[in-house]
């Protein structure tokens, strides 16, 4: 029974090792970019832009129709003419054939550009749709980039909240221990009870942030949450990037953020809808064709007739429709303008934002570095002179806690790092490369 009982438990160890597999943030990248409805919307959208493309095209091509007749009762009319002698005789007229049909066809030669320029709205359609797909791929990079290392952060915490649990129940029972052979006060034992009741509740904290990070990332995800897996031990930083500047960093927005993109698409199509409009004051030339047979009875020969036109249609006059329209797009075009300005004027503020934030948080680290580094050797002393007995239990408390401090801190500020990073890089546009659809 107790072997039974040991090799569930290695199993159950096993299988559970085997499921909790660690997947690198490239890795949850794909698995959200794969299984997000709004991207997988968003290329339906692109493949309707498409059709829309193939739509204009065809207005470059002719309408055929063809129609046919059979008349089954018809009423004749007569016509009384004079005869010889002075006698009149009349005549059957058989308006229309028995048997007919008939192949039409037009052709617009000249529309005024309506359907050149619809054309080019339609592609600019297809770009403004493609730029709305990368817009959410990136936001779907971007929300599982930061949830990723939120993960992170809340586990690094986790880590270091026991961590200093543990330490501080160690500590608590060599003070205990002291007091009762009468080395420490009570004051020391006192203390060493305070700071680790004030541990147990961050560490409580630090776990269901832990928990509440992984369920987030799991939702943007869009996997189960039942579904196991481990995210990296510790970020990823490079630390030695070059500081971007600005004018770079403005220049990759100007063309590549969607956003502006757009914006500037927008306004081609405008333009283009501006044209149209102005079109409408020009003549339209159609030239159009019919070809017909028919016959009384079905034993007869078929008769054929067709004929060729050429037809100029000049709207002279449609009320104010026309230059109402024309006023509406100007002002509309005025509006984009300003917006167009309006963005690239805040996505430059935004951009010094972002780069400030990254030198604030490169600094900030690398002073966490130094300050871990005196902590890690004021500790050591600590305990050498906790050894000696010239360190009181209490400073060496204090010492443990301040480097834990500065491992925190240190852990805050890679954090903060990584965020500044993937934040200046959502606001010049370059989450990811652009593909082909």
């Amino acid at each position: 029974m107790k072997r039974t009982m040991i090799f569930t438990i290695l199993l159950m160890a096993i299988i559970f090792t085997s499921e909790a597999k660690e997947w690198p943030l490239e890795e949850c990248v794909a698995y959200a970019l794969e299984h997000n409805t709004g991207l997988k919307n968003s290329e339906r959208v692109i493949l309707q832009a498409k059709n829309d493309i193939i739509a204009a095209y065809g207005n470059f091509l002719p309408s055929v129709s063809v129609s046919g007749v059979k008349v089954l009762k018809e009423s004749v009319s007569t016509m009384t003419l004079p005869g010889p002698g002075g006698t009149t005789m009349e005549l059957e007229m058989d308006m229309l054939s028995n048997y007919q049909y008939s192949l039409s066809a037009q052709l617009p030669l000249f529309t005024g550009g309506a359907r050149f320029y619809t054309l080019k709205s339609k592609l600019k359609e297809r770009e403004i749709a493609r730029e709305e797909y990368r817009k959410t791929r990136m936001h779907v990079i971007y929300s599982v980039s930061e949830a990723y290392y939120n993960v992170i952060y809340a586990g690094l915490m986790k880590d270091l909240a026991a961590e200093t649990v543990k330490i501080l129940e160690e500590q608590k029972e060599m003070a205990q221990i002291q007091y009762d052979n009468g080395e420490a006060s009570n004051l020391e034992l006192l203390q060493a009870r305070v700071e680790l009741n004030n541990a147990r509740p961050d560490a409580m904290k630090a776990e269901s942030g832990y928990k509440t990070a992984m369920m987030s990332l799991k939702n943007i995800l869009g996997a189960d949450e039942d579904f196991i897996f481990t995210v990296s031990h510790d970020f990823d930083v490079d630390e030695k990037s070059v500081f971007p500047g600005k004018e770079i960093i403005m220049d990759l927005a100007l063309k590549n953020n969607p956003d502006i993109q757009i914006l500037k698409k927008n306004r081609d199509i405008l333009t283009y809808s501006k044209t149209m409009s102005k079109g409408q004051y020009l003549p339209s030339l159609i030239l159009s064709g019919t070809y017909g047979q028919q016959k009384e009875e079905w034993e007869q020969d078929w008769d054929e007739s067709y004929n060729i036109t050429l037809a100029l249609q000049w709207k002279l006059l449609d009320g104010l429709k026309r230059p109402a329209g024309i006023k509406n797009l100007t002002l509309q075009q005025d509006i984009l303008a300003d917006t167009y300005q309006d963005i690239i004027e805040k996505t430059g503020i935004d951009i010094s934002m972002k780069i400030e934030s990254i030198r604030e948080a490169s600094e900030r680290l690398e002073a966490q570095k130094i300050n871990l580094s005196l902590a890690e050797e004021s500790l050591e002393m600590a305990k050498a002179g906790y050894q000696e007995g010239v360190v009181s239990l209490l400073e060496l408390m204090q010492a443990r806690i301040g480097y834990n401090n500065a491992k925190a801190g240190a852990i805050k500020a890679r954090y903060d790092l990584n965020l500044s990073w993937l934040n200046l890089k959502k606001s010049a546009g370059i989450l990811e490369q652009e593909e082909e659809l």
